[in-house]
């Protein structure tokens, strides 16, 4: 398993060698951009966008497979090359939107309980934050049970990131499944994806069927002091932070 720039040109060539049928899919917060105290205060860090732009000139696919809505990942990342993949690829999210919005008081209801909590409203998700806690894990242990309940009582699936709980329609693709639907779609023989949080094994998870029908993958983490260690140990390559990847992006000019 390489670990560094050393290493990584053997794992990237086969990706830089097919890239007119080769895809590059990366997570936002705390792989683009560093992970913010509130997700509207999160930038891509300096550079990024137009390497991402260039990269997909000669990329079949450079997407940004992220838990945030599309309005908002083209907003940070204003690309008409880039292709957006929010909420966790779902592709038709009317449906989803409402039935989310029927649990949206109650949620509220259990993140006022908690100080430092809050809530975000995505439309075909909600998610609960509360890095603002003054004990995060304690935080965690009083939302957890409460959202977990109230994600069964309406059929939901309960995401837990980063000092974040998110309810999302059990339906929802997921990472993985967007990953395996867009590889399909623009039938590409390579692929790169890049993500630093536990919703990014299920990605790498998806890697490892593409690899068995014979596309060249490679999974990273972004390291950060937050990156579950189950993420890291699953990667072909590991990097320290987005400037990391950053770099890593670069040698696939």
């Amino acid at each position: 398993m390489d670990r560094g720039s050393p290493g990584w040109g053997r794992l990237l060539e086969p990706i830089r060698a097919q890239r007119e049928s080769a895809g590059l899919f990366l997570d936002f917060d705390g792989t683009l951009a560093e992970i913010a105290r509130r997700p509207e205060a999160a930038l891509p860090i300096p550079g990024v966008v137009p390497l991402l732009e260039e990269l997909a000139s000669s990329y079949a696919l450079v997407a940004v497979l992220s838990g945030r809505p599309n309005r908002e990942i083209r907003r940070l990342v204003p690309s008409r090359r880039v292709e957006m993949l929010g909420l966790y690829g779902m592709v038709d999210a009317g449906g989803s939107r409402s039935s989310v919005q029927t649990i949206v008081p109650a949620v509220r209801e259990v993140a006022d309980r908690v100080l430092g909590a809050f809530v975000e409203d995505k439309g075909s998700a909600i998610a609960v934050h509360y890095r603002g806690a003054p004990d995060a894990a304690a935080a965690e242990r009083r939302l957890a049970p409460a959202l977990r309940e109230l994600a069964d009582r309406s059929h939901m699936g309960l995401l837990s990131g980063k000092m974040v709980l998110e309810l999302l329609p059990l339906d929802a693709p997921g990472k993985g499944g967007a990953l395996l639907r867009e590889v399909v779609a623009h039938d590409l023989t390579g692929c790169l994806f890049a993500g630093d949080d536990i919703a990014d094994l299920d990605a790498f998870r998806a890697m490892n069927r593409l690899r068995d029908g014979r596309v060249d993958g490679v999974r990273v983490a972004v390291r950060s002091p937050e990156t579950p260690a189950q993420l890291c140990a699953a990667a072909d390559l590991v990097v320290d932070g987005p400037e990391g990847l950053l770099e890593l992006l670069g040698a696939l000019r």
